[in-house]
């Protein structure tokens, strides 16, 4: 008798994340499309932006930052996530792992009729679409509160404006406040932290309000956002801002995106919140700065995770029709690690 193996692809269809959720009692808060998990179950570093999250409808799950294509480990699909739950190894321990995955989606290593392949098929279509159904209604009520509460926050903000605490921060990582501020590229929060607005990729909306922890004694992260609200989109900058011919310049973090915009005047500057974030940044704005006959500059971090986001980010503009050396550009800063680095070191293009 022939040995009956498990299919995959039915696997697969029938694990849900909700199942793998309950089934290892991950802590996650309901974001729209995503669970946001305060602790990672891969590195188990725990986050307080919330910087884990599984996408509900594919299962896809990346630590922000930490992620394959930022040179971690903590990403990949839902079979990944049992596989890390389990403490075991995707690809060493693939067959166990599919295993214990069948288990929890209760599929039987069973060959089935073409008559049960076809009401699989049109079961798992109809929950799909009812899951996709429920995504975006929960993705739409997100994004309204994020609108809601970054908005009063950035307001909030506007009140202090400036605080001598901020001024000599970015004084000493040779930034002109005044100008900043003046042209309100930032604003701080009473305890002096250089706040950006982070702005939606799509609807020009702000969606959050990231924070550069200026405290010498910080030990935590050095950028915060608002619990609660989307932390994809552009920093300081808008999609909504390229224009006919325009230079858009990409790069990482708040003091970068501060410092490209201080040497760059007049150039369009989108700061990607973490390296794993710069690729779709590109991905968004590479067709539109082709279609306004404009260039896209790079300017990533120079170590490993920065080069890597880089080459990925590279590629997706290729892809979208930007020619290298011509129509797009990538600035290499090295051997600083940043571009701010390389600024106040007397860095010149």
């Amino acid at each position: 008798m022939t040995a009956v193996t498990l299919d995959l692809e039915d696997v697969r269809a029938e694990l849900h994340v909700d199942d793998v959720v309950q089934k290892y009692g991950l802590r996650v808060r309901n974001r729209g499309s995503q669970y946001r998990l305060t602790e990672c179950p891969c590195c188990k570093d725990s986050s307080s932006s919330e910087a884990i999250a599984i996408d509900k409808r594919s299962g896809r799950w990346c630590h922000h930052g930490r992620e394959r294509d930022a040179g971690g480990e903590c990403s990949g699909t839902l079979l990944d996530l049992v596989a890390v739950c389990e403490g075991l190894n995707p690809k060493r321990d693939f067959a166990k792992v599919l295993d214990i995955a069948a288990k929890i989606a209760g599929v039987d290593a069973r060959q089935l009729t073409e008559a049960e392949r076809a009401e699989r098929r049109r079961y798992r279509e109809q929950q799909a679409l009812e899951r996709q159904r429920q995504a975006d209604a929960e993705e739409a009520a997100v994004f309204r509160e994020s609108v809601l509460k970054a908005s009063s926050t950035w307001l909030r903000t506007g009140r202090v404006r400036e605080t001598r605490t901020m001024r000599a921060y970015l004084r000493s990582r040779g930034l002109d406040a005044t100008r900043i501020v003046e042209e309100d590229h930032a604003r701080s929060d009473l305890a002096g932290n250089v706040c950006v607005p982070l702005w939606d990729l799509g609807d020009s909306e702000i969606l959050n309000v990231i924070s550069r922890i200026v405290s010498e004694t910080n030990t935590g992260p050095k950028a915060k956002s608002l619990t609660g609200c989307s932390t994809s989109g552009t920093l300081c900058g808008r999609v909504a801002d390229i224009t006919k011919g325009a230079s858009v310049i990409v790069t990482e973090g708040v003091i970068d995106t501060l410092t490209a915009i201080q040497r760059w005047p007049g150039r369009v500057v989108l700061g990607a919140n973490g390296t794993g974030r710069m690729t779709r940044i590109v991905e968004t704005v590479a067709p539109i700065v082709l279609e306004m006959k404009g260039k896209l500059v790079l300017v990533p971090h120079t170590d490993e995770p920065g080069q890597k986001a880089a080459i990925k980010a590279g590629e997706a503009a290729i892809a979208a029709g930007l020619v290298l050396h011509s129509t797009l550009i990538v600035i290499d800063v090295a051997p600083h690690k940043d571009l701010n680095e390389a600024h106040c070191a007397g860095w010149e293009l």
